[in-house]
């Protein structure tokens, strides 16, 4: 699991880039994540 620089780093670099645009899909790169994700990806 990251740490909170980590997690902090990518929440800024997303942020910038991000912020006001839609997600048109997601691609998970594990199977792992799907058993986590919460809201579901149909959401």
């Amino acid at each position: 699991m990251p740490e909170l620089p980590e997690v902090e780093s990518l929440r800024e670099f997303l942020g910038g880039r991000l912020v006001g645009q839609e997600i048109a899909r997601v691609l998970p790169l594990a199977v792992s994540v799907l058993k986590t994700f919460d809201p579901p990806l149909s959401a």
